[in-house]
């Protein structure tokens, strides 16, 4: 076991007394958070927002104490690696929340064992790492953890689209430029710089699925532009089984926010997928709103979709079918797939 350094950073593993919870699981759990960097700390900070969860543990891989985490509690242990994990116990479920490149291995050790899985996303480099996995789960609970899909203006989307009939068209445009050091070739290679472009697309490909249905094919796509040699713009035009289609761009060199814009029969949608602000155009709605108060104090959706996947895990209600699937995920970084070898 690791020691926790951050035993002055954070001295609790729930919220501070006097704090209202935001949910409340209708069974407690344990969690163990398999990782220690960014991803880690978002589902840290949820965590402390639902009533009954409780972080049982970290995982550090690396056998160091990661970086100065102010989420993790005073009384949490760090272990080596998920073998002491295991040896251990002390938990009931796991979300998954280490490199892209080690996602497969570790699911895999943990869905072997039994253990009820979130995992961050993607779902590895690869499809195969994608096969894998869904091999190792056999019927377990596993999900992939896609939070744009909980956040307060795409479920308002899903809302109008319910109400009203399946979206005709779905457009996303894409810009990142604070991605641009990832874009350097450096130690990795040109290949693996354009596989992690487009694999961290993936939770932005997932809502083509969400809005239109799965599995969503390629029409046309181009990627004309480079960057030290990583093709860093992408277009496409997507096709939906039910007749829907889609317009995906992604500009990895400029400034900006994620939006999404549905068009279906009498309604538009249009939100920023950043600041979660949203204008909804329909029969008899003319509407504006800011993002929900968890989508503000929390990396947005990550609160609602923990909630969903410990529900699930605890077995008390039924599934939300928000919660993507180990085969949609799969379905997604093929679509990525298709895009890098357009």
């Amino acid at each position: 076991m690791i020691p926790n350094p951050f035993a002055r950073l954070w001295p609790g593993r729930t919220l501070p007394a006097g704090t209202t919870p935001l949910l409340t699981l209708s069974v407690p759990l344990r969690v163990a958070i398999v990782g220690t960097g960014k991803a880690a700390r978002f589902h840290a900070r949820a965590l402390k927002a639902i009533a009954g969860a409780t972080v049982a543990c970290f995982v550090n891989r690396g056998g160091s104490a990661g970086q100065a985490l102010p989420e993790i509690p005073s009384d949490v242990p760090i272990y080596r690696g998920v073998d002491e994990l295991l040896t251990r116990g002390g938990f009931d479920v796991a979300i998954v929340a280490v490199s892209w490149e080690a996602t497969a291995a570790t699911c895999v050790r943990l869905l072997a064992a039994g253990i009820p899985c979130l995992i961050e996303k993607p779902l590895g480099t690869s499809s195969d790492d994608a096969s894998r996995i869904i091999d190792a789960a056999r019927g377990r609970a596993a999900f992939v953890a896609y939070n744009l899909r909980f956040q307060s203006s795409v479920r308002r989307a899903c809302e109008i689209a319910s109400a009203f009939g399946r979206p005709s068209s779905v457009h996303i445009d894409a810009p990142e430029q604070s991605i641009l050091a990832k874009l350097s070739a450096g130690a990795r290679g040109q290949d693996a710089a354009a596989q992690w472009l487009l694999l961290n697309t993936t939770h932005a490909l997932d809502l083509f699925q969400v809005l239109l249905g799965s599995p969503i094919a390629v029409v046309a796509a181009a990627a004309p532009r480079t960057f030290e040699g990583v093709r860093a713009d992408y277009s496409a035009l997507l096709q939906a089984p039910l007749g829907g289609s889609g317009v995906f761009t992604s500009h990895w060199r400029s400034p900006g926010s994620w939006s999404m814009r549905v068009f279906g029969p009498d309604y538009r949608v249009s939100t920023d997928l950043r600041t979660n602000a949203i204008e909804i155009l329909a029969p008899g709605i003319a509407e504006s709103a800011e993002s929900a108060v968890e989508d503000r104090e929390f990396k947005p959706g990550v609160v609602r979709q923990d909630f969903a996947f410990l529900q699930a895990v605890a077995g008390k209600a039924a599934v939300d079918p928000r919660l993507a699937t180990l085969e949609q995920g799969l379905a997604v970084i093929r679509l990525a797939e298709q895009l890098q070898t357009s």
